[in-house]
């Protein structure tokens, strides 16, 4: 049972990081043992019409999707309708990749711990197109600079087209390099079709919304009733010191495997249901177990902290493991997170984006598990001032994403949305002032690239 002074403590934590970030609406649930311990709803769903956010506000979730995107192929493993070992190609024939013998190599299993290859590419992006242009604050708010050359997008087999078309190198062999990759599960939503015989959306809303009576996710904005609780959205001005009503919702064309999944966090708390009971939700076993434990183990090191499943990150502090996801897109902050030791699920959905839900939520779990704050010390690693000029120059990614490295005197100065002093604590790892790590890829001792977060960017100048 939550004590009254334990429950003020979380009030406190979400009102105070509520107002730091200016947040319009925020839904907030903690359950043990699938039932809800400590519950906080703040602020609105519409704000001009004073419409307050509740356990049935329908939020975006962002990239939470990809967790549901492998959930499903793991039920298609267990069917035996396909296998995570399978070659892409064998699904996707038609696909073509830069380096003939990687396109050997690539498994379904890569797609789904992001560990492909792929470098960060623009066509999933291209797909946001139409909805950018159609959106008055498109332009302000999407300032990524995307190829001309870049094909129009509305399905993942114009995602195919396009990567077929694009002129671009794989980041290394398969299942060695960590790089987020939207298109890589675009390409994952394909290979369900294919293997269930269903399209996308009717396969998950039969085989995983209705078996966990998930009755307020939608993916589509036109498949939502007109008398549900949808939000409205809002966005940062650009020095952020303020907020906006900013309507329009971006969608991805008829790809819907990155992120397009919308519920409430009554749904989102059934979902997580999913990964605490093994599988077995509401009586029935809708996935394996055994797919379930495979979904959360480490794949990969992710470079800048923690490690990555199969649509899953994973971490451990003070010997309590957690696991979950987050997710960021306009009018989207999103986060959940299962302990699965203590029987604890937690979700946080916001109706903005660039909210720090996964920092507000691990204070809240860190709070209701007493445990101390998380603090980290680093020893300067020590680099000559000709070592550190190696990594000074421009990176970036065909995504769209760019980070430049300079020099100032004897330390190095990030400039990605805004500026940072990042300070060596390992001969190719460094971290800023507010703590954030950044990992650059060495091939002998030229510096070839930068992990800025879950992307890879590579030097070009």
């Amino acid at each position: 049972m939550l004590t009254n002074q334990m429950k003020v403590q979380l009030d406190n934590i979400i009102e105070d990081a509520a107002n730091r970030a200016q947040i319009p609406g925020m839904a907030f649930v903690i359950s043990q043992h699938g039932k809800p311990i400590y519950e906080k709803y703040v602020g609105y769903r519409n704000q001009a019409e004073l419409l307050p956010v509740t356990s049935d506000t329908i939020f975006g979730l962002a990239s939470i999707t990809k967790s549901l995107v492998c959930l499903a192929v793991m039920q298609l493993q267990d069917a035996g309708k396909l296998h995570i070992n399978d070659l892409v190609t064998t699904w996707l024939p038609d696909l073509q990749l830069p380096n003939a013998d990687f396109a050997e190599e690539i498994q379904i299993h890569h797609l789904m711990s992001h560990t492909s290859g792929l470098p960060g590419l623009p066509l999933v992006h291209s797909a946001r197109a139409e909805s950018i242009q159609r959106d008055p604050d498109g332009a302000y708010l999407f300032d990524k600079k995307l190829p001309k050359e870049t094909p129009v997008v509305h399905s993942v087999d114009d995602v195919i087209t396009g990567m077929n078309n694009l002129n671009y190198e794989m980041l290394g062999s398969p299942g060695t390099i960590f790089n987020y990759s939207n298109e890589g599960y675009a390409l994952l939503q394909k290979i369900i079709e294919l293997a269930s015989g269903m399209s996308f959306v009717s396969y998950i809303n039969k085989h995983i919304f209705e078996p966990l009576q998930m009755h307020d996710a939608y993916f589509r904005m036109e498949d939502i009733p007109d008398d549900a609780q949808v939000t409205e959205i809002y966005a940062y001005t650009k020095d952020k010191q303020s907020v906006f009503h900013s309507p329009i919702w971006w969608d991805v064309g008829a790809i819907y495997a990155n992120g397009s999944l919308k519920c409430s966090i009554t749904d989102l708390m059934k979902y997580m249901e999913v990964y605490r009971q093994n599988g077995t939700v509401n009586g029935e076993q809708i996935v394996s177990k055994a797919s379930i434990d495979e979904m959360v183990t480490p794949k990969i090191a992710e470079p800048n902290g923690g490690s990555y499943g199969y649509g899953i990150g994973m971490n451990v502090y003070e010997d309590i493991a957690y696991y979950g996801h987050g997710g960021s897109v306009k009018g989207v902050s999103s986060n959940f997170q299962v302990i699965k030791e203590q029987g604890i699920t937690a979700g946080m959905l916001v109706n903005m984006a660039d909210v720090s839900t996964d920092g507000i939520l691990f204070d809240c779990l860190s709070t209701l598990l007493n445990l101390p704050t998380k603090k980290q010390t680093y020893e300067l690693y020590p680099l000559s001032v000709e070592s550190l000029q190696e990594f000074v120059g421009t990176y970036a990614s065909m995504e769209g994403i760019q980070a430049i490295v300079k020099r100032e005197g004897k330390r190095l100065i990030l400039e990605k949305d805004d500026e940072s002093i990042i300070t060596p604590i390992a001969a190719n790892q460094f971290i800023s002032e507010a703590g954030v790590h950044y990992y650059f890829y060495l091939k002998g001792e030229k510096v070839t690239g930068i992990a800025v977060g879950k992307r890879v960017l590579t030097k070009i100048t």
